[in-house]
């Protein structure tokens, strides 16, 4: 994980991002599903919140390369998840 700024990054750490959409609802069933119905209800309630970019991941093995496709670490209400670029909202 890198915590400094990629230059060719789409993103700068520090940045505020807004989750825009879910690509790959599967990757995050890390999440509890809480006062949701379902695990799909509770992945879906992080898109519209907003956060900052808190490191860029390029050795997880799904499909990063560098510098233009990291995945990117955001930090929403105290918890981080990582994130697409196509995912996110300037």
């Amino acid at each position: 994980m890198v915590y400094t700024d990629v230059e060719g990054a789409p993103v700068k750490i520090g940045q505020a991002v807004t989750v825009a959409q879910i690509v790959d609802i599967e990757s995050f069933g890390y999440i509890p599903v809480g006062d949701f119905d379902e695990q799909h209800d509770a992945v879906m309630a992080l898109v519209g919140e907003k956060g900052n970019v808190v490191y860029l991941d390029y050795k997880g093995g799904v499909g990063e390369s560098f510098p233009k496709e990291p995945a990117i670490g955001v930090s929403l209400a105290g918890e981080t998840h990582m994130f697409w670029f196509e995912e996110l909202a300037l």
